[in-house]
């Protein structure tokens, strides 16, 4: 049995002396690291179950990548340089000059051996004016749809913005207005403000005559070229053979997170060598100017990651995508370091005592409460020096409208009385500080034992003189006891 006894007295004799293992810092940097890593992994596989969801990758009505609106800013922007550059090249005469270059080089871009981006463009008349797809788009369920107007001035094609628009042929200005194109003389287009200049400087010289044409434009399934789409596609078609795989992934990394977030909540603000509380350096800082530190830090982050989103492109998106996930781990670090100071202060207790606000409040308790007591001490007093605050006032009354006096009308008369009472106060002060120092000595006799000492009471202020009376009694009491 004693044995037994000595075992576990040694046993926790060792503990004591190692501590705690799962309070060590080390162990806690690593937690506080996977739990960060296990988070950002939880949010974006949770958002790629989500958009997943939405796409229908889990109910059997998947759609094309092309109709999942992924594309559509990218394939907006083929279709206005299609319809901007590329048409407007095709419909130009063939005596404009670059002509030939310009359609030489949009062939090639929108060959489909080089794009997965498919058009066709018909006109009013619905015959196809260009395309690069055999098949017809225009019947294709996930088909999109563009549409552009032109028209004709002085052998030019020009995209039509509307009426009421100015238009440059390298020769001079033209307004288009209602049916009709107006030169405008060579006078400049700032000059004109409304219709009655444009009838008062300018000339009609044609008839307005647009055309309207209509583009239809999908993505090539499968996707064969290699151009920016082939990336995405791959992307879209992983997410598609993955997608049961990660909403196992998205609850492993759930449990993992809240597990770690639990420990580390546990462990905030303990020691390997002692169980005790105790804060650390970041427990010691104000707790409301530590949330609004990390409030400050985490907009900062988050408007540095919707830049980044914003100006995001094809070429960058690796590295885009590498800086979105160190905003996110910096934010969660933010987090995770304002939860376990959190969970530390509410261990210690009494977390409201180590706050800003607190110490003003206090502050502002203490020195209110003085003032209080400065005034009822005040106000106790008043009867025994009432006669030096009514002193004190009219000398300061009459220092006033002597001053009033000088600064406005200048007088040398009120510059003489204004002498003449500081003076007076001079003079009084000094009376005072001399009956002052008599009473001191009398009271220094008096109390190294000459007590026959009598202190001259002759023209003083009565309140010294009343005081000096008083301290000739008491020598002479003491001279009488003795």
């Amino acid at each position: 049995m004693q044995d037994i006894e000595t075992d576990h007295n040694i046993k926790l004799s060792k503990r004591k002396n190692t501590g705690n293992p799962f309070h060590s810092l080390v162990i806690k940097v690593f937690a506080a690291m996977f739990f960060i890593i296990t988070s950002i992994s939880f949010f974006a596989s949770a958002a790629g179950v989500a958009f997943m969801s939405e796409e229908g990758f889990y109910a059997g009505a998947v759609v094309s990548l092309a109709e999942s609106g992924l594309l559509d800013n990218w394939m907006s922007e083929d279709a206005r340089d299609v319809f901007e550059s590329y048409l407007y090249w095709d419909l130009q005469p063939d005596i404009t000059e670059n002509k030939s270059s310009s359609l030489q080089y949009y062939e090639k871009k929108y060959a489909d051996t080089n794009t997965n981006f498919l058009f066709q463009i018909l006109d009013q008349d619905r015959n196809v004016v260009l395309s690069n797809s055999t098949e017809t788009i225009s019947t294709m369920p996930e088909k999109h749809e563009y549409t552009r107007t032109y028209f004709t001035l002085n052998g030019a094609i020009f995209l039509y913005y509307g009426d009421g628009e100015y238009y440059d042929d390298g020769n001079g200005y033209y307004y288009v207005l209602g049916d009709k194109i107006y030169a405008l003389n060579n006078v400049s287009a700032s000059y004109i403000e409304d219709e009655t200049d444009i009838k008062e400087n300018a000339i009609s010289v044609s008839d307005l005559q647009v055309k309207e044409y209509t583009m239809y434009f999908t993505l090539a399934d499968p996707v064969s070229a290699n151009d920016k789409y082939t990336f995405l596609s791959k992307i879209y078609d992983s997410a598609y053979q993955y997608r049961y795989q990660m909403i196992f992934i998205c609850l492993i990394t759930l449990v993992v997170s809240v597990l770690l977030f639990v420990y580390l909540m546990c462990a905030a603000g303990h020691r390997r060598q002692s169980d005790e509380v105790r804060p650390n350096l970041q427990d010691k800082i104000p707790y409301d100017i530590y949330i609004g530190v990390i409030a400050g830090l985490s907009t900062l982050v988050v408007l540095l990651t919707g830049e980044i989103i914003e100006y995001a492109s094809l070429s960058s998106l690796l590295v885009s995508g590498m800086l979105v996930l160190l905003c996110t781990a910096v934010l969660m670090f933010l987090f995770l370091a304002l939860c376990m100071t959190t969970a530390s202060r509410l261990k210690i207790g009494k977390m409201y005592r180590n706050t800003a606000v607190f110490v003003c409040i206090r502050v502002f308790c203490r020195i209110t409460k003085a003032a209080f007591h400065g005034l009822i001490k005040i106000f106790r007093m008043l009867p025994h020096y009432w006669k030096s605050v009514l002193l004190f006032g009219i000398i300061a009354l009459c220092n006033l409208f002597l001053t009033i006096g000088i600064v406005d009308g200048g007088s040398s008369f009120a510059v003489l009385l204004w002498l003449l009472l500081h003076v007076l106060v001079l003079t009084l002060l000094c009376i005072y500080s001399a009956q002052m120092y008599e009473l001191k000595k009398g009271i220094e006799k008096i109390a190294a034992g000459d007590t026959e000492y009598k202190i001259p009471t002759n023209s003083m202020f009565y309140s010294v003189k009343h005081c000096s009376d008083k301290l000739n009694c008491i020598g002479d009491g003491i001279t009488n006891a003795v």
